[in-house]
Parts: structure tokens; sequence; C-alpha cells
């Protein structure tokens, strides 16, 4: 890594949370990721758009549902700002996903370059083929959605 990659790395870790253990990071992040993925469902059943049904063919009414709130710019209707809307789909997205697909389940990864951190909040990350991991990230990892061994 350059030094400038590294500057930004150590600049990105010391905003991101602290956590004692991998444990503590697991349970504050899984409840975090809970609690938007009730604000959809609540936001949902004020929708006559989208079902929160967790199939992937919902995904493609979710997409036109945060379209069209956006262009009215009803968030607050749904009690969501345009952020925390964006959190919940990512969420919603990643559930998709491990529900629907064996070979993926969430984990929690520590940001390898600022021990104890452990990326900004809800961000997500697919798994590669190769890798079994994701190769890219938008700012640390905190939850991520990796291949199982074997899979």
């Amino acid at each position: 890594m350059s030094r400038a990659g590294r500057r930004a790395a150590d600049d990105l870790g010391r905003t991101l949370p602290r956590f004692g253990s991998q444990e503590e990071a697991e349970k504050a992040l899984f409840d975090q990721r809970d609690l938007l993925l009730g604000r959809l469902r609540t936001a949902a059943a004020a929708s006559p758009s989208f079902q929160c049904d967790l199939t992937p063919e919902s995904l493609k009414t979710l997409e036109r549902w945060y379209f069209e709130v956006r262009e009215r710019g009803t968030f607050a209707r749904y009690g969501l700002s345009p952020e925390t809307f964006g959190r919940c789909i990512a969420m919603y997205l990643g559930e998709v996903i491990v529900k629907n697909h064996a070979a993926f389940r969430w984990v929690v990864r520590e940001f390898p370059f600022v021990p104890g951190t452990y990326g900004r909040p809800l961000a997500l990350l697919g798994a590669t083929a190769e890798s079994g991991r994701s190769a890219k990230s938008r700012g640390g990892v905190v939850l991520v959605l990796a291949r199982l061994p074997g899979q």
C-alpha cells in the first residue's frame, strides 16, 4: 500500500466505531441491522407500492418505491431520512441474499488497518467466487456477505 493509501486508511480508521471485542461488535452491528430492517418493514406497511417479503422479486418494487419517494420528496411521510432509507435498503438487499442463497451469511469483520474498529455502520460487501470475500469497499467493512467454505 502506498503512503497516501495508508494515510487514507488511518484517517478512515479514526472515524470508525470502536468495540471492545468481536462479540460486542457483532451484537451492536446486528442489532443495528435488525433495527433498520424493522424501520423498513414499518415504512413498507404504510406504502401500497412495496411488500417487504424478502424475495428477490421484491428488490425491483423496492427500487421503484425508493425512486417514487425520492422524486416526490416524501421520505418524512415514512419516518425516514434519505440516508436512513438508503441504509435500510442496503440491509434489505443483504437480507434477501442471505435468506435466498444458502452460500451467504452475515459476518462482522474488523477494519484491517485500525485494530478495534469495525468499519462504517452497516456497509455491505458481496462475496466473490474467487476469494470468498468482496474485493471492494465503500469506506470499511462492518457487515459482510461471505461465501461459506465449500460452496
